[in-house]
């Protein structure tokens, strides 16, 4: 399996990447359909051209190649840095998946099926030293999160945030 880890450092750290490119200069230097998962984390709500960056992951990406975004909740503290240009919430990958029934759309001609959308209340992708008290503590909310996701948000999401939203989409394309 082929996957891009888009965002997966800094430059300036002496990250090893095997491409080091802006990522608001379009298009990416990488051919069409080249990919069979693009993973990346804390990545999007840095980028001011989200749909164009959408159309090139969909560009790049295989035939019912996967998209794993994980983001922070817009709600979250950490969401609202100085270099965040864009907040994400339950419903803001809703648009790519062009359902019949829905009321708005988009221009972007990236499409995608949304998988799964999950909650995490601590960063899970990161191996930290996350008391295991924390872990128990978050564990309660997180199930009821994810059980009544967008009760829990309109609701519940801004006194007691999540503190990342997890989207896994599926590439649609003839």
């Amino acid at each position: 399996m082929k996957i891009l880890d888009v965002g997966c450092g800094r430059i300036d750290s002496g990250n090893s990447a095997d491409i080091i490119h802006d990522l608001e200069i379009f298009p990416y230097p990488i051919k069409t359909n080249s990919f069979d998962k693009i993973y990346t984390r804390h990545c999007l709500e840095h980028l001011e051209h989200f749909e164009k960056t959408m159309d090139e992951f969909y560009r790049i990406i295989k035939k019912d190649g996967l998209i794993e975004i994980i983001v922070p909740f817009y709600a979250s503290p950490s969401a609202h840095l100085p270099t965040h240009k864009k907040y994400f919430s339950y419903r803001s990958f809703d648009l790519f998946d062009h359902k019949e029934d829905e009321r708005w759309t988009m221009d972007a001609k990236a499409h995608f099926k949304i998988i799964e959308t999950k909650y995490h209340f601590y960063a899970k992708a990161v191996k930290s030293e996350q008391k295991l008290i924390n872990k128990i503590a978050y564990t309660l909310p997180e199930i009821i999160a994810n059980k009544f996701p967008l009760f829990y948000q309109r609701f519940f999401g801004n006194i007691f945030p999540a503190y990342e939203l997890k989207f896994m989409l599926k590439a649609i394309k003839k």
